[in-house]
């Protein structure tokens, strides 16, 4: 089969390559958009073009390096393996392709190559047939075989009823035995006493500025990673050094005594320690030191690249859990409009997860209070919302009634404020809504359940004489009585 010329088919000449090249365009244009899904099922051999076989192994040895893909890479890469015949302007060229779904390319191209594979050998077996001394069983074998790996792609899709129903009883058996839930446990009551969080969905985690929406969330990765679980931080804010310094802060106030003072986040940045509070954060740098957490460090804040950095994480160091702060400063190329922009966004997150089968938690901003108004956070509330309340599987919104000066609305209004928060799940597909009581520690920044003889222990010297101290049993009481505190939603 003759091979078109890139130019030439750039230049206006069409021919039966034009799905290759705007596949291997998509690639190079869009920083590697979808090529971990496609590199599952495609093999250069697929490819009829000499050419877009090669980029797509260059491709291929970029992504298995960690290494972003667009045309620079690409080049400079085909030149370290001796591939001097395809140009830089044709990868140029290449690269201004419409942007298209990787996947639907790739499977065209992978039927075509089928088709192909099946002609070559049904016009072989035509004329082994007419040979007495090739067994007929050999043919018939031979045929069989590649019909059985065309349609093993096609069987990768979809299951029998029966294969999801048996996993769905094994986690019902295990519940009934007393055996903890499946999914990803964060440490949060009212997270995991649901099962957890449950591969392919989408959390949001919103709150007003100042609420601790990224210290829940780092102290939630901390809490799985603990469990040897990989989890990854998108942080549109914040360098890693300030993502680290909060859960060094977070792990020494997780594991100090009654005495100690815990340095912040901020002291452990900025601060001259002295020798004991050195020996307690480097204590807490041998603890967590090397868990499993990824810290994306990239300055991009397109949508594009997060979700291939994202695929890349997962096919490299096999990431289950990804928090992204916050979804209100991501981007999306040539898309002014706000509400559009996080439609896309949201979607693309939900279609993420469940392509990869991850837990996606992105942190979100709350539109501002209006004045005269209670300020208890509610998914009306959600900044450019139009599609974060569709895409969500659950909506957590945080609420420090301390920092408004009030109290908590309806049954909680007895519980104290000084240094603790509500976390309310305002949605939760297949689990209902939900409220919990937090302590809050603001030298660390960190979250924890919420416990009435430790929360006094804490607060011995504070304050607090004038706000009851409920126990465990009251806060089960409260729970059973009903979420009086999200009547709004």
């Amino acid at each position: 089969m003759k091979e078109l010329d890139l130019l030439s088919y750039l230049n206006g000449e069409r021919g039966e390559l034009t799905i290759e090249e705007q596949l291997i365009g998509n690639f190079i244009g869009y920083q590697g958009y979808g090529f971990i899904e496609c590199s599952t099922l495609l093999k250069p051999d697929d490819f009829v073009s000499g050419k877009c076989a090669e980029l797509y192994k260059s491709c291929k040895r970029l992504s298995d390096a960690g290494t972003h893909i667009d045309i620079a890479t690409v080049y400079a890469d085909l030149m370290e393996h001796g591939v001097a015949d395809i140009k830089p302007i044709e990868l140029s060229q290449l690269s201004t392709c419409v942007r298209s779904e990787p996947y639907k390319l790739a499977l065209y191209v992978w039927e075509q190559s089928r088709r192909r594979q099946l002609m070559t050998m049904l016009a072989k077996s035509i004329q082994d047939i007419s040979k007495p001394e090739i067994p007929l069983s050999g043919v018939i074998e031979g045929v069989r075989k590649v019909i059985d790996e065309t349609t093993a792609k096609e069987k990768e899709n979809y299951v029998k009823l029966l294969q999801p129903m048996d996993e769905l009883m094994n986690s019902v058996m295990k519940r009934a035995n007393g055996e903890i839930a499946d999914g990803i446990h964060t440490g949060f009551t009212i997270i995991d006493e649901k099962g957890g969080f449950q591969p392919s969905d989408l959390i949001i985690l919103a709150g007003d500025t100042s609420m601790g929406k990224t210290s829940l969330a780092m102290c939630m990765l901390k809490n799985i990673a603990e469990s040897g679980t990989p989890c990854a931080i998108y942080s549109m804010e914040m360098s890693s050094e300030q993502l680290c310094a909060r859960l060094l802060a977070v792990d020494i106030d997780d594991n100090k005594d009654a005495a100690s003072v815990v340095p912040s986040s901020s002291d452990i940045l900025y601060k001259q320690l002295d020798l004991n509070q050195y020996e307690v954060v480097y204590n807490a740098y041998k603890r967590i030191g090397n868990m499993p957490i990824y810290i994306d460090m990239r300055a991009s804040h397109d949508i594009d690249d997060i979700c291939s950095s994202i695929r890349s994480l997962v096919y490299m160091h096999k990431v289950k859990v990804v928090a992204l702060d916050y979804i209100q400063l991501v981007d999306v190329k040539k898309q002014t409009d706000d509400v559009k922009a996080m439609d896309r966004i949201a979607r693309d997150l939900k279609v993420l997860a469940k392509e990869l089968n991850i837990v996606v938690i992105a942190l979100s901003q709350l539109s501002r209070v209006k004045e005269g108004t209670s300020p208890v956070p509610t998914m009306r509330r959600l900044r450019n919302s139009g599609g974060i309340e569709q895409a969500a599987d659950s909506v957590y919104l945080i609420f420090r009634a301390e920092y408004y000066k009030t109290q908590y609305p309806g049954g909680w209004s007895t519980y104290p404020t000084h240094n603790t928060a509500l976390l309310i799940r305002a949605k939760g597909r297949n689990i209902g809504i939900a409220e919990r009581l937090l302590e809050f520690s603001p030298s660390a920044t960190a979250y924890r359940n919420y416990d009435a003889d430790r929360y006094k222990r804490n607060n011995a010297e504070q304050n607090v004489s004038t706000q009851s101290q409920p126990s465990s049993t009251d806060i089960d009481k409260a729970w059973s009585a009903g979420l009086t505190g999200v009547d709004a939603f």
